[in-house]
């Protein structure tokens, strides 16, 4: 299901062509002196606003894909790590080691002592909360590093020797490196994606370009030169533009 936002920049896009299709109507009398609402101005812009609305649609599943398969990739890692722990111990590993050990899983669980960060106040992107950096380094590119200690850690040990594939050393750093390839495809549909919408909102909320502000503007015109409580007038109304806030 579209999200608000999403369903308010197209909302805005059909508006603004139906905004655009009622001036080419008139186009008789549709006559302005301000040549950024001229109806060729209008085209330009409905074009580029719906080329940068398309682009973005475009890039979305890219981007939601590449977020699914990374929280795929890290859905058993806690799981995993409590497992490797267990089989760390029974190797007849010494307290010390035990507890570095220890230590590294923490940080690839996020654990800390103190605090911690509901799901809602989590960023949605991934990133480390900006005032929580040392708190649980939930970041995907912070586990990524704490998993990659995780496997340093057990080949310096030389009691650990599983004989569970999933456990063993060489086993767990392909899963490093398909989880970092699955972070690096996240961080670059995201990049694009991000360069999009700014492209989509620059084109619907540009102070004096988008299509927010010359919609608002054809319209004050259309009401000088239609006649009041006519049925062209009133259709005036039915052209509707959100803000950047209300989307």
């Amino acid at each position: 299901m579209a999200s608000k936002s999403e369903t308010g920049f197209a909302n805005n896009l059909n508006n603004f062509e139906s905004l655009y299709t009622f001036c080419l109507t008139h186009a008789d009398v549709y006559k302005p002196s301000n040549s950024e609402i001229s109806l060729d101005a209008l085209k330009i812009k409905l074009t580029i606003a719906k080329k940068e609305l398309e682009n973005v649609n475009d890039l979305t599943p890219n981007y939601k894909n590449a977020v699914d398969a990374q929280e795929d990739g890290f859905a058993g890692i806690n799981q995993l790590a409590t497992r490797i722990k267990r089989a760390f111990k029974a190797a007849g590993t010494s307290a010390s080691a035990q507890e570095s050990l220890a230590s590294v899983i923490k940080k690839i669980k996020g654990q800390r002592t103190g605090k911690k960060l509901t799901p809602e106040e989590m960023p949605k992107d991934g990133s480390t909360p900006p005032d929580q950096i040392s708190v649980a380094q939930l970041s995907y590119a912070a586990r990524l590093n704490n998993l990659s200690l995780l496997i340093t850690t057990l080949s310096q040990e030389p009691n650990y020797a599983p004989n569970e594939e999933e456990l063993k050393v060489e086993k767990l750093k392909k899963q490093l490196s398909a989880l970092t390839d699955n972070n690096k495809q996240v961080m670059t549909t995201g990049k694009a994606l991000q360069k999009s919408r700014i492209g989509r909102n620059t084109s619907q909320f540009h102070a004096t370009k988008g299509i927010f502000y010359t919609g608002q503007l054809a319209k004050e015109y259309l009401r000088s030169i239609l006649p009041p409580g006519s049925m062209e007038y009133k259709s005036i109304a039915s052209f509707k533009f959100s803000n950047k806030k209300a989307v």
